[in-house]
């Protein structure tokens, strides 16, 4: 019998906010607050990146992103990774630590740790379950 491969792409992580809620952080100058750190999509990288509401007619982020990188603009880039560093931290932290395992992002790779899994995410979040669970483990720094 051969197992199943997942093929996981955008969209994974959509809900991984929701498992998670509210994550509040303390400031001395604006006291408790909720901070903002769902993993970006598609739709958000937009404004996130290039400061645009409403994306032009015809044009594609991915060439935006070329085009910034071709001008040696590498503030949208930045302002990506810092992003996905920031859902990271706050959010896959979260869920690998989740005691009982309760989320559906735990329950999904344990009911299937002995599938195969391909992921085209430009975050590390199927990762960091895959290594949680003995899963898979990056020996050469990538997988």
């Amino acid at each position: 019998m051969s197992l199943p491969l997942f093929l996981l792409g955008a969209g994974f992580n959509a809900d991984a906010k929701a498992e998670v809620g509210p994550v509040y952080g303390n400031s001395i100058y604006i006291g408790r607050h909720e901070i903002d750190c769902g993993y970006p999509l598609v739709a958000d990288l937009w404004q996130l990146c290039f400061g645009v509401a409403n994306p032009p007619e015809g044009v594609s982020i991915e060439s935006c992103f070329a085009e910034a990188l071709s001008a040696r603009n590498f503030e949208p880039m930045a302002q990506l990774a810092e992003a996905i560093m920031k859902a990271g931290y706050h959010l896959a932290t979260h869920l690998r630590s989740n005691e009982r395992g309760t989320n559906s992002y735990a329950a999904f790779f344990r009911r299937f740790a002995s599938c195969t899994f391909l992921t085209f995410n430009y975050d590390s979040l199927v990762e960091i379950f895959l290594s949680q669970y003995g899963i898979w483990y990056p020996y050469d720094g990538f997988g």
